[in-house]
């Protein structure tokens, strides 16, 4: 599973690579328009829940700590992305450091998906 999801990430930065949106690939929103964002999204699933303010409360908290895990995945996977790229410039890229580039990344990205998951269960056991 991890090698098909290793060639799709590496099929989808040579894409973005001849497409180029290179450049796009960088940006990033700011944290505090993400907390802004996911502060907004948490309150409208919420305002279809039948939940009290505290109980709105513990669950916002919980989902501004996943902010942080958000931070943690970018600074690891924004310069490794940017490598990426310098290696698919390349005449010859290495297929070996890609994948491991790739994989850096990808379990990143897990990590990361486990903290909203963690937060979404924490959620579920409140409401």
């Amino acid at each position: 599973m991890r090698s098909r999801v290793a060639l799709v990430g590496f099929m989808l930065a040579g894409l973005l690579l001849a497409c180029g949106c290179e450049a796009e690939c960088y940006v990033v929103d700011p944290l505090p328009k993400v907390r802004k964002e996911l502060r907004a999204q948490v309150d409208d699933a919420l305002d279809e829940a039948d939940v009290s303010d505290g109980q709105r409360a513990k669950i916002q908290k919980l989902f501004e700590a996943t902010v942080r895990a958000r931070q943690t995945m970018r600074d690891e996977t924004l310069p490794r992305q940017r490598e990426i790229m310098a290696e698919l410039r390349r005449a010859e890229p290495d297929r070996a450091r890609l994948a491991a580039l790739l994989e850096q990344n990808i379990d990143a990205g897990e990590r990361y998906a486990h903290a909203i998951v963690d937060a979404v269960y924490k959620t579920h056991a409140l409401v």
